[in-house]
């Protein structure tokens, strides 16, 4: 990618190297030598303490950084160059894919290019694995399962049906009042030893990585969006939804139909039907919506229900 032919493109104002040719995209808490990353607000601007790649995409002039396209539609500006990006690595060179021969392929399996399957795997009928995508070790796939391209399945990880991992997370933006797409290029990683329930939904991230770290559980029927990151031994029950960038520590337990949309950290306990909308801290059990200590909503609930009896007498 040219930064001058990124910068028309964009409709930015370029400062810098007009010459720079560059080969990656890169988040701001991933950057990578030789990519373009994204300082698109005030919020990212403050966690902005390490400069790795060799040009930005700003909301506004920033101090200290050579290369930088200063853009007016953050939003706008990110889904073009991805498909600017798209577009330049349109005829990348593909690889065979590699499938151990100890390893299991059902009928109607579809696997695309630049893919390794490691040893004793099962993948089972009618599942659909795209290009570069990798499993380790004694992964077990069972039927109808989709893994989008860029996927990272580690060893000893079993999936159950219809599950799909790795689709678009849910990013558009408004542009004279037309609703358009946010292409993601981001991967999903699953490190060993989880276990993800059948007809789950994960989102690959927007530039980065949707992580689910080692020994994790999942139930069926859950979503989990874009750049969401899940510790180590979490268990999350049945239709519980997880909004993008949410980061869960290790050890915590989610009961069903919780909908969380902040930060969970260590050991925590989130009750059932739980709206986690503000930080939760190591080790509290909450419950309730909006969710607090489960100790507090009992007091409210006793609360409420003497004011009820008290009414009705």
């Amino acid at each position: 990618m040219n930064l001058a032919d990124l910068s028309n493109i964009i409709d930015g104002k370029l400062i810098g190297d007009s010459k720079l040719t560059l080969d990656y995209l890169s988040p701001l808490n991933d950057q990578k030598e030789n990519s373009i990353s994204f300082i698109l607000d005030e919020k990212q601007l403050k966690t902005f303490n390490k400069q790795v790649a060799s040009a930005f995409i700003t909301f506004k002039e920033i101090k200290n950084i050579a290369n930088q396209i200063i853009i007016k539609n953050p939003q706008k500006a990110l889904a073009k160059t991805i498909d600017y990006y798209l577009k330049t690595k349109k005829n990348q060179s593909q690889t065979p894919t590699q499938i151990s021969e100890t390893s299991s392929i059902h009928p109607k399996v579809v696997i695309g290019h630049s893919s390794t399957i490691g040893e004793n795997c099962t993948i089972e009928a009618n599942c659909v694995i795209g290009n570069n995508c990798k499993l380790g070790n004694n992964v077990i796939l069972h039927p109808n399962i989709t893994i989008y391209d860029n996927t990272v399945i580690s060893n000893n990880v079993i999936i159950h049906a219809g599950t799909v991992i790795g689709a678009d997370g849910f990013g558009y933006y408004k542009d004279n009042n037309c609703i358009k797409k946010i292409h993601h290029i981001g991967s999903v990683i699953i490190e060993s030893n989880g276990e993800i329930g059948a007809n789950c939904c994960i989102d690959k991230g927007c530039l980065g990585k949707t992580i689910i770290k080692n020994g994790s559980k999942l139930d069926n029927l859950i979503q989990i969006a874009h750049n969401a990151s899940i510790g180590k031994n979490t268990l999350i029950a049945a239709q519980c939804g997880l909004t993008g960038s949410v980061k869960i520590g290790n050890n915590v337990t989610i009961g069903g139909q919780a909908g969380i949309y902040a930060t969970i950290e260590d050991n925590a306990v989130i009750a059932g039907k739980s709206g986690v909308t503000k930080p939760i801290k190591s080790n509290y059990i909450v419950s309730g919506f909006p969710a607090d200590t489960h100790k507090t909503q009992l007091k409210k609930q006793a609360f409420i229900n003497k004011l009820y009896k008290e009414k009705h007498q």
